[in-house]
């Protein structure tokens, strides 16, 4: 089903989630980290430019925050997903164009099929339908706003809501589309950015299928639990990157720390907040978030500025993570010929011991580090 590419260089640099105006301590977050000599290679502001448009009346400003970071050294990734909201304002000439020239999936009663749901805000969305040949365009065209900003990538979520009963351009039904559906989305992005500068790129994917790993540059975890949770948390973020890669997806990282703080009991504290640091940095991708998703806020996670000692060990694993950077260069060139997993299990590197196939809580990172 096609064998994974092999990601720009900086792909394997430190990412992290920063807001536009996020101040630490009187200078710009991003300053205050190249200040402190932390590595870190791109940066990740989450402006969704789909499915509704949060960079209208800010197109100025927006060029000027990239032109900045791309001057020190960084690049820069936005958010999109394959959906135009139907019920926001700002995407409202978007939507009917969409839904005018039929370019989205449609429904039994042959409009627009909308599906509720929360990309930043709550909202109803249409898929736009990638069967078509001039919805990829027109989808092209909506990805094209950012990069003409000056955007390096993005975050490429979503995709899996394709209702059972909707019905695409190629004659596809929900039930035969909906596994399908985020390789489509994936194969979109790969195109554009293969046509618009080849092998100069990110975009990170959650959501995906059979053959979705010969156009994705990385793989993120989703949004898992702040915690040492076995189903949500940090441990079930290891066996994910193990098994992904035995599915022969080989670019994944976490949202390191975790992304919701919803359950009760779990562990927002320092140790934490170290140890997935400790994995992260040796994953392919490392990626961190300064969110904490939560029904209320009076239950934060441990964040990087939240003392010197936690800002120098975050420095401290970057970097480590940084000095792996030819390794998984290395790897990635082994994946790309052979689709041979960067996060091994232990049976794959030792299969003449059976032991070796009980293990979850351990991998090989190619065939020289074991952690």
């Amino acid at each position: 089903t096609g064998r994974p590419l092999i990601p720009a260089p900086w792909v394997f640099g430190n990412r992290r989630r920063i807001g536009r105006g996020a101040v630490v301590e009187g200078v710009p977050e991003w300053q205050r980290m190249r200040d402190l000599g932390m590595p870190i290679t791109g940066i990740d502001d989450a402006l969704h430019f789909l499915p509704h448009r949060s960079e209208l009346g800010i197109e100025a400003q927006l060029a000027t925050w990239t032109s900045t970071l791309h001057a020190n050294g960084f690049k820069i990734m936005g958010y999109y997903n394959p959906y135009v909201s139907a019920t926001r304002p700002t995407a409202a000439a978007d939507y009917a164009h969409g839904r005018d020239n039929g370019l989205f999936l449609r429904g039994p009663d042959g409009q627009p099929s909308l599906t509720f749901f929360i990309s930043g805000v709550g909202q109803e969305i249409a898929a736009i339908d990638l069967t078509n040949p001039a919805g990829e365009a027109w989808f092209h065209t909506l990805l094209q706003r950012s990069v003409d900003l000056g955007y390096d990538g993005w975050m490429h979520d979503f995709g899996e809501y394709t209702a059972r009963d909707v019905t695409a351009f190629d004659g596809r039904t929900g039930e035969e589309l909906h596994n399908a559906y985020p390789v489509l989305s994936a194969r979109a992005a790969h195109r554009f950015w293969e046509a618009t500068r080849p092998g100069d790129y990110l975009f990170f994917v959650r959501s995906g299928y059979t053959g979705s790993q010969a156009f994705i540059p990385a793989v993120w975890s989703g949004d898992p639990e702040g915690s040492f949770d076995q189903v949500q948390g940090l441990p079930s973020m290891l066996r994910g990157g193990v098994n992904l890669g035995l599915s022969g997806v080989p670019y994944f990282g976490p949202d390191a720390q975790g992304y919701k703080c919803i359950n009760e009991g779990v562990d927002r504290n320092q140790e934490l907040y170290f140890r997935w640091l400790q994995f992260s940095a040796v994953t392919p991708i490392m990626m961190d978030q300064d969110r904490c998703f939560a029904l209320t806020m009076e239950r934060p996670k441990w964040f990087i500025w939240d003392d010197a000692f936690t800002s120098a060990e975050y420095g401290r694993y970057a970097s480590l993570h940084t000095r792996l950077q030819p390794y998984f260069l290395l790897l990635a060139a082994e994946a790309h010929a052979r689709g041979t997993p960067i996060m091994r299990h232990p049976f794959l590197v030792n299969p003449e011991q059976p032991a070796a196939a009980l293990v979850d809580g351990a991998y090989w990172l190619g065939p020289s580090l074991f952690t």
